[in-house]
């Protein structure tokens, strides 16, 4: 929190789930620094996790638990294939008209529901799974980014920023094994260059090698399929 102060940072995100609820605990402890915004999400560990009876309780724990009557983002941590997609969307809606947080996720767009949500400032979050990374991927990008006197965690940061579609409402979602470490990932975020072309080449060479075994994280898709209603029959 202190060195959120001493940074550009100017927010923190938690969720129910990280350490059995202790790090909301922890920062609502030493949320009297203010000055920075809070996010929370809720995780769908249990069946029906998203669903009316159990999204406002589980939410409202970390209200208590960050001791603020109010978060700037709420994030549903994952998508819970248990409950229809529109009754979690009213369930959020119920705590957006309470005052309970400012911003949702711009998720309910891709399944054509915005109408069951409207909070006026939508944000969106961009995932990348990296458990099927094959190991000659990483190989390759680590020695062209040797090659060229930056490590990988550089080049990774600085290609998120200058060369993904991340736009300018966008924002990336980072942690880091220690101060120091997260100290140096804001220094990149911050001051990083476009990366040259080698290693963009590198990046795109990487993704093509890993892009037949990356699954859809959200699988729009099948949840369309399951929960969205049937078009009426034009010829009735």
């Amino acid at each position: 929190m202190t060195f959120g102060h001493e940074t550009t940072s100017t927010s923190l995100t938690a969720a129910r789930i990280y350490g059995n609820g202790e790090i909301e605990e922890a920062l609502g402890e030493t949320y009297a620094l203010g000055g920075l915004k809070i996010a929370t999400k809720v995780w769908p560990s249990a069946p029906c996790a998203h669903g009316q009876e159990n999204l406002a309780p589980t939410f409202r724990a970390s209200l208590n638990a960050l001791q603020v009557d109010k978060v700037d983002i709420f994030y549903l941590h994952a998508p819970d294939f248990t409950t229809p997609f529109e009754e979690t969307l009213k369930a959020v809606d119920e705590l957006y008209r309470g005052g309970l947080f400012n911003k949702a996720i711009r998720a309910v767009q891709l399944f054509g529901l915005a109408g069951h949500l409207d909070p006026p400032d939508l944000q969106a979050t961009r995932i990348r799974s990296s458990d099927h990374v094959p190991r000659h991927a990483i190989r390759d990008l680590k020695t062209t980014a040797e090659s060229l006197g930056i490590s990988l965690v550089d080049a990774t940061l600085r290609w998120m920023v200058h060369h993904s579609d991340l736009g300018p409402h966008d924002g990336i979602v980072m942690g880091a094994s220690s101060v120091s470490r997260l100290k140096s990932n804001l220094d990149i975020l911050a001051h990083g260059q476009p990366l040259p072309k080698e290693m963009v080449m590198a990046f795109d060479a990487a993704w093509d090698h890993v892009q037949p075994a990356c699954p859809s994280y959200f699988k729009t898709e099948g949840v369309i399929k399951t929960y969205l209603p049937t078009a009426p029959d034009s010829s009735s």
